[in-house]
């Protein structure tokens, strides 16, 4: 994402009315909770636990929201002229042709973009119900979506367990 200068109170300009504006609102408004294989039709989505793969629909939802923010940019803007474009880009972001454009920018932007390799790639990480656990310490870890774990094991780590005798 490009750097934007700073107006006078602090606050970052706008984002461009543009095809690539609209891309990078969608991945500073969604790049936490959104990861693209590299193209328009795989996506991964963060659950709270994992990434799962998720049909295209889930970017399409987001980009809807994004769509809606340019509405909120546009009630924060500094001047009215400023406020009627970006208005007026709510509108014209909308049409199918602006919606998939913006998702299939983002898909290939490195910011979102990550290889199916790239997942569960430390071996000595086990996602567990309760977090992340690295099988190196025997530590319990919090999760997060930078943790790129796409595979789950559904019961809680308890490092107090006792192991069986069989």
């Amino acid at each position: 994402m490009t750097n934007r200068k700073k107006t006078k109170k602090n606050q970052p300009r706008p984002l461009p009315c543009t095809d690539t504006g609209n891309m990078e609102r969608f991945i500073r408004d969604h790049r936490s909770v959104i990861k693209s294989g590299g193209h328009d039709r795989q996506w991964y989505v963060w659950t709270g636990q994992r990434w799962k793969p998720s049909p295209r629909d889930a970017a399409f939802n987001l980009a809807l929201e994004t769509i809606e923010n340019i509405g909120l940019e546009a009630a924060r803007s500094s001047t009215p002229s400023e406020s009627e474009e970006l208005r007026n880009w709510n509108k014209t972001s909308e049409s199918e042709a602006k919606m998939n454009a913006m998702v299939k920018m983002a898909a290939q932007h490195e910011a979102i973009s990550v290889s199916a390799g790239a997942f569960d790639s430390d071996r000595m990480m086990l996602n567990c119900a309760n977090g992340l656990v690295d099988l190196r310490t025997g530590e319990l870890l919090e999760r997060g979506p930078e943790h790129l774990v796409s595979k789950l094991v559904e019961v809680d780590y308890d490092p107090t367990a006792k192991v069986p005798h069989l």
